[in-house]
Order: C-alpha cells, then structure tokens, then sequence
C-alpha cells in the first residue's frame, strides 16, 4: 500500500496542468463588451470634439510656444 501511495503521490506531482490562454480573456472582453464599444466611442467623441475646437482656434497649440508663431 505504501508504495502504491508513494507511486500516487510522485504521479501527482509530475502532472502538468492544462495550459491556459490568458489573453484570449481579453480579446474576447474588447470584442464582445458593450462596456468597451461605449468607452471607446466616448473617447473618440471627446477627441473629435476637441479636435474641432483647437482647429477653430489659431492660437492654440499642442506644442507650448513662444513669441508670435501664430501669424506664421
């Protein structure tokens, strides 16, 4: 019995688990979320928004500047 044992206990410890794709959680999570498709369209809004404003605005710039450059 002791051997059986021992013999159980050495397979038990050579036994690989089931390898697991962790990154599919997330690929599947980005493609199928409607919490994502919200954020994301969020964002893009906001950004388009944004976009608009500082094209409209001659002084704005998304580099700080010094002097007159918006004359150039």
């Amino acid at each position: 019995m002791r051997t059986f044992l021992a013999f159980l206990f050495a397979g038990a410890l050579c036994a690989q688990s089931p390898k697991t794709h962790e990154n599919l959680n997330a690929t599947l999570w980005s493609q199928t979320s409607a919490e994502y498709r919200g954020v994301t369209q969020t964002i893009y809004r906001g950004a388009r928004t944004q976009l608009d404003r500082s094209l409209k605005d001659r002084k704005w710039s998304a580099f700080p500047q010094s002097g007159r450059y918006h004359k150039l």
